[in-house]
């Protein structure tokens, strides 16, 4: 009888500590995000971007402070109050690199702000582009002018 209950106990251990499968499935190993994101990218209705090229001015930043230094023209009342400071504005740069929708975040008035509305399309920019596409951006830029009177 000893015996039998021994057999019993071992084979009931032999089963217990032998179960290898649990009752939840095996979780399968993560791929890569990569993997992830092309698969999705594959099976969606949209296209997702992976790079955005941004509007760029076709010259450097001294280039753009000295186009509008050699092209606004200061008012005496500006000249004689030594008018210094920065305007800042805001434009569009279109698909074929022209800023259009300009406006002026921070003016220095004495007539210089609308100068600079007429001067800023004449401004050259790469347009922005999203892989091939080219599309519009918004671009903010300020300009450090100082009054003075032109010979």
């Amino acid at each position: 009888m000893k015996a039998l209950i021994y057999i019993i106990f071992i084979l009931f251990s032999l089963q217990t500590f032998a179960q290898t499968k649990s009752g939840k499935p095996k979780k399968k190993p993560r791929e890569s995000a990569s993997i992830d994101k092309k698969e999705k990218e594959q099976h969606s209705n949209f296209a997702i971007a992976e790079e955005i090229e941004e509007a760029k001015f076709l010259g450097t930043e001294e280039e753009l402070v000295t186009f509008f230094m050699d092209n606004i023209v200061f008012s005496d009342s500006a000249v004689v109050q030594n008018l210094e400071g920065q305007i800042t504005i805001k434009f569009i740069v279109n698909e074929s690199g022209t800023p259009t929708e300009i406006e002026i975040i921070k003016g220095l008035g004495f007539g210089i702000d609308e100068q600079v509305i007429n001067l800023t399309p004449k401004l050259k920019y790469k347009s922005a582009h999203v892989g091939e596409l080219p599309v519009k951006m918004e671009q903010l830029i300020t300009i450090p002018l100082r009054a003075y009177k032109k010979q």
